[in-house]
């Protein structure tokens, strides 16, 4: 077997810089077996939090408003506080972040009849005392725009929200963490 010697000055021209000139990178092809570098397409979207301000429905003028928003790909994550205002008969609700609306295309596992898509606590006077209750974040065909809130150990009435007065007195803090699929 016969060995080929290198010369060890072409070497040196391999840590110089690269001179791309005109060329450039213009497209990049859809990659065929899992070793292919990523097209533009499949590189996921991940956004960093953004603050928004929703609409809070069924709670009268909430106070102490916190809200932010993150998508990972078709995902929409959001998380938040409020402090109730007077509470109202109306159902309550809060609106999503930039204009999204719900997908509920089947093959999200969403339908026109709804699904849970996060979760909610009331704190009572800022603690875990009596009256504290979780609960659960809704979606339905019936407000592609929001999400309500449902009773955790309700025994009848519909899955398409609680009064804002189930949260119990004003004052009372909710704090929510939700998702969905964005249409």
């Amino acid at each position: 077997m016969s060995r080929t010697r290198i010369d060890p000055s072409l070497l040196n021209n391999l840590s110089s810089s690269l001179n791309m000139g005109s060329n450039k990178i213009v497209s990049l092809a859809n990659g065929t077996a899992a070793s292919d570098a990523a097209a533009f397409g499949q590189i996921p979207t991940i956004t960093q939090w953004t603050s928004y301000t929703p609409s809070i429905g069924g709670v009268g003028t909430p106070s102490v408003v916190n809200f932010r928003w993150r998508q990972v790909n078709d995902t929409v994550y959001i998380n938040g506080v409020f402090r109730c205002g007077t509470t109202t008969a109306s159902i309550a609700y809060v609106t999503l972040p930039n204009s999204f609306t719900i997908s509920y295309d089947a093959t999200h596992g969403l339908s026109t009849f709804g699904a849970l898509v996060g979760n909610y606590f009331v704190s009572i006077n800022g603690g875990l005392g009596a009256g504290s209750n979780l609960g659960f974040m809704w979606a339905d065909g019936s407000n592609p725009s929001g999400l309500f809130f449902i009773n955790a150990g309700a025994t009848s009435g519909t899955p398409n929200g609680i009064p804002g007065n189930g949260f119990g007195a004003s004052l009372n803090y909710v704090f929510v963490d939700g998702w969905f699929i964005k249409a």
